[in-house]
């Protein structure tokens, strides 16, 4: 390939648009314990799942110290109340710790990567993930390029 790096700023561009967001609230002391609780929950309860953002960032490339949100990818298969049921999370309007999201077709699920303890979005969908979220995103996305994708 001639220019991966064109290649990979267009394909950001091209899945930039928003997905659907549904904040909700798990009881967890750290991010760590929530990461680990979702991940056993939804395995459980059979749903499919990819931890993104600051979150995944901070297990593959990390940069920065605290993690706000959770964001996961999850199917569209499943209803909000299954989601939160699975995930023994609430769904709420404020303070949300864990947000979950789904687009059409399920794309960000296709590629994902297993680590020892749970399900990541792939690098390259963890930069465009990153590169949407208005929380310094765009610095975490470009250490992430310099660092783990390489170009």
């Amino acid at each position: 390939m001639k220019n991966p790096a064109a290649l990979l700023d267009l394909y950001a561009e091209e899945n930039a648009a928003a997905p659907i967001r549904t904040p909700v609230y798990s009881l967890a002391q750290t991010p760590q314990e929530l990461i680990k609780g979702l991940a056993t929950n939804l395995e459980r309860a059979e749903i499919e799942y990819a931890v993104t953002g600051a979150a995944a960032a901070s297990l593959v490339a990390p940069f920065i110290t605290a993690i706000p949100i959770t964001e996961v990818w999850v199917t569209t298969k499943k209803a909000r109340e299954e989601l939160c049921a699975g995930a023994q999370a609430k769904p709420v309007t404020e303070g949300a710790n864990l947000v979950f999201l789904q687009t059409k077709g399920d794309t960000p699920l296709v590629l994902r990567e297993r680590t020892k303890e749970l399900w990541l979005v792939n690098r390259f969908q963890l930069y465009t993930d990153l590169r949407r979220d208005p929380r310094r995103g765009r610095e975490q996305a470009d250490h992430l390029r310099r660092e783990v994708i390489g170009f």
